[in-house]
This record gives C-alpha cells, sequence and structure tokens, in this order.
C-alpha cells in the first residue's frame, strides 16, 4: 500500500491555488486590476467602507498572472513541504493562514496611512509567514529532534 505524503496541506493549497488561476484564467485576465478586484482581490475601500473583510482570505488564493502564480507556488513547495513535516498539518495552516490573514491587514493599513488605494492579491503574505516558521524550527528546535538542521554551508535536511 502506498504511503500518503506527509505534505497533503501543502500540495491541496497549491491546487486550490492553481484550480482557482485556471479558472480565472478561463473567463477573464488575472492581469487585469479591475477583473481581479471583481473575484475577490483586495482593495481599501471595499474592505473599509463596504465592509467586505472576506477579501482579506480570498485574495490569497489570487495571483496576477502565470509568473506570479508559479513564483509563490514554489515557494510554497519548497517551504511549506518542509513545514508542514515539521510542525504538522494543523500548525502548518494555521501559520499560513494566520501569517496570509496578517500580511494583508498590514498591507492594508500600510496602504490606508500612506493615502493609497492599492488592488493586491496573491500568497507572498503567507509565504513569508512559513519562512518565519521554518526559520523557528531551525533556529529555535535545534536539538529538539527536529529532522531539519543547520549545517555549515545551508540547512541539511535529514
Amino acid at each position: 500500500m502506498k504511503e500518503r505524503p506527509k505534505e497533503i496541506m501543502t500540495i491541496t493549497l497549491i491546487g486550490i491555488n492553481i484550480l482557482v488561476f485556471i479558472v480565472l484564467t478561463m473567463i477573464g485576465r488575472t492581469e487585469d486590476g479591475y477583473f481581479m478586484l471583481q473575484h475577490g482581490a483586495m482593495y481599501e475601500p471595499y474592505i473599509i467602507e463596504n465592509q467586505e473583510y472576506y477579501r482579506l482570505f480570498t485574495s490569497l488564493f489570487l495571483h496576477f498572472g502565470i509568473s506570479h502564480l508559479l513564483n509563490n507556488m514554489v515557494l510554497l513547495w519548497a517551504l511549506g513541504s518542509i513545514f508542514e513535516k515539521e510542525a504538522g498539518k494543523i500548525r502548518f495552516l494555521f501559520c499560513y493562514f494566520i501569517s496570509g490573514i496578517g500580511g494583508n491587514l498590514l498591507s492594508l493599513y500600510w496602504n490606508t496611512m500612506h493615502d493609497r488605494q492599492i488592488v493586491s492579491a496573491g500568497a507572498s503574505g503567507a509565504i513569508f509567514g512559513l519562512m518565519g516558521g521554518l526559520f523557528w524550527i531551525v533556529f529555535g528546535k535545534q536539538g529538539e529532534g527536529s529532522e531539519t538542521a543547520v549545517r555549515e554551508g545551508g540547512i541539511l535536511i535529514m
């Protein structure tokens, strides 16, 4: 019997992002800010004035063009597969979504403070959160049974 991959949540998130991108590409242009805005991208007036808070979440699954999607998905695989194996599925998802929504809130705050109204989307905030979580695993849990360790010249995955 074939063993299930340990990084099932990482694979699932990548699959959802790709599926959303394919569907949106079939019905419009993902490089068009107005089109993306119609499908859940972040935009300060819609969130603040219209109370469309769901955009803090939906924008995590939207990407402006194929290169934006591919860059984020390669990083999600590289970081997420290690993080999920080390931290577990629940901690992985918690870190991913808290970081993504937190990054969107920080972006919203920054744009509001600088009187900028920008349409934004992507999984970058969530991916940066996974990077921080991976640093915590590598450096904070050194010698505590983690299979990920720091070795001269880079990270060693055992």
